[in-house]
């Protein structure tokens, strides 16, 4: 095991949980690196975890990568889990790569990341997409705000993209408005949405509708291995990230996912995520995401492990690369974040539909959960009070908001 180069998984929430329950059945070393404790600090399988405080300075972030990798004997392979770590790693990959193997497109990875930019690479491939208009300029907005421009509400405005520092970083990440004056009222919370702001329509359904095709690109222009799947519930209910997911093929989808990051040239695992337009029966593109996603485990469980393809590619193993390489399972395998879920119960309502949605997942067959694993509990007992302790703020905002409103 000492001999196999390290992986190094950047974060500490859960999805660098489940990208470190992966790599683990690689038997190589798995450190750590987040500027806060988290759940994947728990984990058996984590053997170094380094909290170092980067929030707010890029240079910071940097310093802690390069510290970290002058303690490694080879070059260890890097694992982003949010936007800005790819930002980060693809400016300063010259100054990282003497430390770490970084399969990122450094030259196009933050062009690439924005909505904008993606959105016109699907007007060239001739992938669907919402309607969508952009508010970048002052005449921008003002065309938006004065209903100039030809676009049914309601609009659901997500920002260009999400580089920037995640501790810092206040940005909506999704939401919706159903007239010009919420429009304003939300321009003026955030200014800064204006000069990069994505406004679209939004394709009517629930989240069962959300598809995703998740690949690893090894070279630019060429996907390794990849698999489809779908969200069955999130939070937020309509824009937020998933409580349940599946894995399931679905050729369209994996055909469109396909083409965008082979021709995007991306490299590293992406996700280029779509939804179903019922009215017209397409499967429209609401982002591709540069790195592994919440869900991602979810292939782990349909039998493809695309973390541990990725390390194996990038150390120089390409027979137990080829090797896991293979089709998803047919059989669906479910993901469930049940304390998603639960919060899902306290914060939204009808109370009975979300209740529902947690019995369900309970009730699936192969299913699996995020947090919890039997051969792994810890991160599931360290983060139970943290969840607790979310709920109770949900359940007293909510009684709070019945109170105010009981009383007039």
């Amino acid at each position: 095991m000492d001999n196999k180069p390290a992986a190094l998984v950047l974060g500490g929430h859960v999805n660098s949980l489940s990208l470190v329950r992966s790599l683990a059945e690689g038997s190589m070393p798995i450190w750590l690196l987040h500027c806060r404790d988290g759940r994947a600090f728990r984990s058996r399988y984590v053997t170094r975890g380094f909290i170092r405080d980067y929030a707010g300075s890029d240079e910071a972030f940097v310093d802690a990568l390069l510290e970290v990798g002058r303690l490694l004997d080879v070059r260890a392979v890097v694992y982003p889990t949010h936007d800005y770590h790819v930002r980060v790693l693809a400016e300063n990959f010259d100054r990282l790569s003497e430390f770490y193997h970084i399969q990122i497109n450094h030259r196009k990875a933050v062009e690439a990341n924005s909505k904008r930019w993606q959105y016109a690479l699907c007007d060239r491939l001739g992938v669907p997409r919402p309607r969508t208009s952009h508010c970048e300029t002052a005449e921008a907005f003002h065309a938006l705000a004065s209903g100039k421009v030809e676009l049914q509400f309601p609009w659901l405005l997500k920002p260009y993209a999400r580089n920037e520092n995640p501790i810092k970083d206040v940005t909506i990440r999704a939401a919706q408005v159903n007239s010009v004056d919420e429009f304003e009222r939300l321009m003026e919370k955030h200014p800064a949405l204006r000069h990069g702001l994505l406004v679209s329509e939004v394709v009517p359904g629930g989240p069962d509708n959300i598809w995703a095709f998740t690949g690893y690109c090894d070279r630019p222009g060429s996907v390794l291995a990849g698999w489809t799947g779908r969200k069955l519930t999130q939070r937020p209910e309509m824009f937020g990230v998933f409580s349940t997911s599946e894995s399931r093929l679905n050729d369209k989808v994996e055909q469109q996912g396909r083409v965008l990051l082979e021709v995007s040239e991306h490299m590293g695992i992406g996700e280029p995520e779509f939804k179903y337009d019922a009215r017209d029966g397409k499967y429209k593109l609401t982002e591709i995401n540069p790195r592994a996603h919440m869900w991602h485990m979810t292939g782990f469980y349909a039998g493809v492990n695309l973390p541990l393809i990725q390390y194996y590619h990038l150390v120089g193993d390409e027979q137990r690369c080829r090797q896991l390489c293979r089709r998803q399972d047919e059989r669906p395998a479910r993901l469930i974040f049940m304390g998603s879920e639960l919060q899902n119960i306290v914060d939204h309502r009808p109370t009975r539909k979300f209740i529902g949605n947690a019995v369900r997942a309970l009730l699936r067959s192969n299913k699996h959960f995020i947090v919890w694993r039997r051969d792994d509990p810890r991160p599931f007992y360290v983060g139970l009070r943290q969840d607790v302790k979310q709920m109770a703020g949900l359940f007293v905002r909510r009684i709070k908001s019945a109170f105010h409103r009981s009383v007039g």
